[in-house]
């Protein structure tokens, strides 16, 4: 308990969710704290300070982008995957989106604005290393902001893993408010009044699945089938959506943010197969 205690909210998630994967989890935590990262900052087009953990694994020029979930971190959504990531030879980045961690932000914007933020860290990348291979790896609102990213011209992005991601910010907020059982309406046009004054933008016009029918980059949906916090209809709505290569991956009994947890072997094994040829 007191462990728990001692981690944020979303590892607090993490435990009550998997209780049984408890031991597995403290040794993937502890582990990422032993890793020598080197911190990087960039200044987003917005001027805000943006921070990462960079981890530096061997010679190859293949790095992947790892962007976690609401109100979460990277240790908590990626830590049981990064022997993982480090087994196939990648150099990891783990961001920390806007509002999150060392970064500056006042308003999460669930991948609207943190799409922008990708596309300059993505930037980063090609100035400071010679012909990078990047693969994007989000995961539930990391997962759609690399997905609403993918639309656009990004530089040497090889391949895109979205696990767990929405296809629509209004759509998983509203799904929200019907868990908590609140009326929708005039909640959910509460919130995306709020939302226009302080971001300029609407929850309602920034559809992934839009985004989805222009990308190019080859894209890998994993979802776990009884997700109660993100239907997995929605990675198959993106998935649907998606013009060019793509592939999915259903995973039983795997809670939100679950499925690595839940089936390493078929995860491992889709996802290897899916970047094969790809780098």
């Amino acid at each position: 308990k007191g462990f728990v205690i001692n981690f944020n909210r979303s590892l607090d998630f993490k435990f009550s969710q998997y209780k049984h994967n408890r031991d597995r989890l403290i040794k993937d935590f502890e582990f990422f704290e032993k890793q020598d990262y080197e911190f990087f900052q960039i200044s987003n087009r917005e001027g805000m300070s943006l921070s990462a953990k960079y981890l530096k694994t061997n010679q190859s020029n293949k790095i992947a982008i790892f962007f976690h979930g609401y109100r979460s971190s990277a240790k908590s959504d990626f830590s049981c995957m990064l022997p993982f990531y480090i087994k196939m030879g990648f150099n990891i980045l783990f961001v920390d989106q806007r509002c999150h961690g060392k970064s500056e932000g006042k308003v999460i914007t669930f991948g609207i604005k943190e799409q922008n933020d990708c596309e300059d860290w993505i930037n980063f990348i090609n100035q400071r290393f010679e012909n990078p291979k990047i693969v994007l790896v989000g995961m539930s609102m990391g997962a759609s902001t690399v997905l609403l990213a993918s639309g656009r011209q990004l530089k040497n992005v090889k391949a895109v893993i979205a696990d767990c991601g929405y296809s629509c910010p209004y759509s998983i907020i509203k799904n929200t408010i019907k868990t908590i059982c609140l009326p929708v309406h005039p909640t959910i046009d509460f919130i995306n009044f709020y939302f226009r004054i302080f971001t300029k933008t609407d929850l309602k016009n920034n559809k992934v699945t839009d985004k989805l029918k222009v990308s190019k980059i080859p894209t890998l949906f994993i979802h776990g089938k009884p997700d109660k916090f993100v239907p997995a209809f929605m990675s198959e709505e993106n998935y649907n959506a998606k013009q060019g290569e793509k592939e999915i991956l259903l995973i039983d009994n795997a809670g939100h943010a679950g499925c690595y947890l839940t089936d390493t072997k078929a995860y491992e094994e889709k996802v290897i197969k899916f970047l094969d040829n790809k780098l």
